[in-house]
C-alpha cells in the first residue's frame, strides 16, 4: 500500500489525534510546507481545521505523503495513539490492551463452534470510591483498547458458528457493598481530609 493510501485510509483518525496539540506537528512540518502551505495552516482557527487543511496539503503527492509519514513516525510520542496507527499500517495482529484495577476487556476468539446454546457472559463488580489506577505511563494510552474507571470493553468474535439456541453476550456490573474501615474509599477520603 503507498503511503498516500495509508494516510487517506486513516485521515479522519489523524486529524482528531493531531489535533490534540496542531502547532507541534505543524513546526515538525516547516521543511516540507511552502511559506504558503505553512500560513494556509496556520490561520485556520480551529485545532481540527488546522489539521484537516495540513493533512489536504500532504495529499499532494507521494514524496510530500511519504516525508509527513516519517515526521509522523518520528514524533508519535507527542501522538500516543499514532502508535496505533502505525501498528495497523504495519499489518500488527491483535490490538495491545490496559485496564485499571476496577475495568475489563475481554478478546476472545469463537470458531467453527456447533452447539445449542452458548454463554459468554461478564460479571464485574464496582468499588465506587476505589477509583482507577491513574495513568500508567507509556502503558494506557498506547493500547488499542484502554478500559478506564470502572469500564467494560467487549471485543469478543464469534466466526463460522453455528448456534441452535440462545447466544447470550451480557454484561453485568454489580455495586459492591458500602465500604469498609481500611478501604481504599476510606483511605482516599482521610487522604483528602489530610491534603486541605
Amino acid at each position: 500500500m503507498k503511503t498516500m493510501d495509508t494516510l487517506l485510509s486513516d485521515v479522519d483518525k489523524l486529524c482528531t489525534w493531531l489535533s490534540s496539540d496542531p502547532d507541534y506537528i505543524l513546526d515538525q512540518c516547516g521543511d516540507i510546507l511552502t511559506r504558503n502551505e505553512y500560513k494556509e495552516v496556520e490561520k485556520q482557527s480551529g485545532a481540527l481545521d488546522k489539521m484537516e487543511t495540513l493533512l489536504k496539503i500532504m495529499q499532494k503527492g507521494e514524496e510530500k505523503a511519504q516525508s509527513f509519514f516519517e515526521i509522523l513516525k518520528q514524533h508519535q510520542a507527542h501522538y500516543p495513539q499514532l502508535q496505533q496507527f502505525f501498528k495497523a499500517s504495519e499489518g500488527s495482529s491483535a490490538p495491545s490492551q490496559f485496564a485499571d484495577d476496577n475495568s475489563v476487556i475481554t478478546t476472545r476468539e469463537m470458531t467453527n463452534i456447533k452447539a445449542k446454546s452458548i454463554s459468554m457472559k461478564i460479571e464485574t463488580v464496582e468499588h465506587p470510591g476505589c477509583g482507577s489506577s491513574g495513568d500508567v505511563v507509556g502503558q494506557s494510552h498506547q493500547a488499542g483498547f484502554t478500559s478506564l474507571r470502572g469500564s467494560v470493553i467487549c471485543a469478543d468474535k464469534l466466526s463460522n458458528c453455528t448456534i441452535d439456541g440462545d447466544i447470550d453476550l451480557s454484561v453485568t456490573v454489580k455495586q459492591a457493598p458500602r465500604p469498609h474501615a481500611g478501604s481504599c474509599y476510606e483511605k482516599d477520603h482521610w487522604a483528602k481530609k489530610e491534603n486541605h
